[in-house]
């Protein structure tokens, strides 16, 4: 499954292109140019972060001495429609801020595509984590409500800190045979049975009073109005991330 997909099946109302959190039929986008209204807000909600949570894991001597120097924190930011409201992250103290100014021009333009691609009530917020510095992961998510009923949204924006590279389930796991296979047979374990793809979305979760992982998230079939998720231990899958 594609990013592509992704928005088209959530915004039945994706939610992944590649945070939609989880449904079906793609929608007609809508003709009102969506109002922006930036503003930065210290308050959370139970999903809202306004600072990246920080863990380190292991990912080798090839990244660059300046991950150091970050220090990621981030803002809300809002944009509103007709009967629609997208929070999204503005992200700071990226020590390399054409990185820095490359990932929130992407999660800006991944917030509005969610208002464009449905005709219904969207309510959207966020959540972000930052591994050691070294990697940041963003997720949008939240609902759409249409004729259809409602459906869970989620699209998901995964970095590298250090070389600015948007990270995919292409570049940022081993493709070669023995890897792809240890991959499945993992994802197999922790899904009941389910098939691994590299289409599938992904976010890098990093919880204080839990251990890291990667959480993978697909639509099992069109029908569905929420993404399956699958979350695997990073201690055990990190033999099949490219360092």
């Amino acid at each position: 499954m594609n990013k592509k997909r992704i928005l088209a099946c959530t915004l039945i109302g994706i939610m992944i292109t590649s945070f939609g959190l989880y449904g079906c039929n793609k929608q007609n986008k809508s003709k009102e140019s969506p109002k922006k209204v930036e503003k930065e807000n210290n308050e959370n909600s139970n999903v809202d972060k306004t600072k990246a949570e920080t863990k380190s894991i292991k990912t080798g001597d090839s990244k660059k001495s300046n991950l150091q120097d970050n220090k990621v924190s981030l803002k809300q930011k809002t944009i509103k429609g007709k009967s629609s409201v997208v929070k999204y992250p503005f992200v700071s103290g990226i020590s390399d801020k054409n990185i820095e100014d490359k990932i929130n021009k992407t999660i800006e333009s991944e917030a509005k595509n969610l208002l464009d691609y449905s005709e219904g009530r969207v309510d959207i917020s966020y959540k972000g984590y930052s591994l050691g510095n070294e990697y940041l992961s963003i997720g949008l998510k939240g609902y759409a409500t249409a004729e259809g009923g409602k459906v869970e949204m989620l699209n998901t924006i995964n970095y590298d800190l250090s070389t600015g590279k948007a990270l995919t389930t292409e570049n940022f796991f081993k493709n070669d045979k023995e890897s792809l296979e240890g991959l499945n047979n993992l994802f197999k374990k922790y899904s009941n049975g389910d098939t691994f793809s590299t289409g599938y979305g992904f976010f890098i979760k990093s919880d204080q009073d839990s251990k890291d992982s990667i959480v993978f998230y697909h639509l099992k079939n069109d029908a569905d109005r929420e993404f399956t998720r699958v979350e695997i231990p990073m201690n055990e899958i990190e033999p099949y991330l490219v360092k």
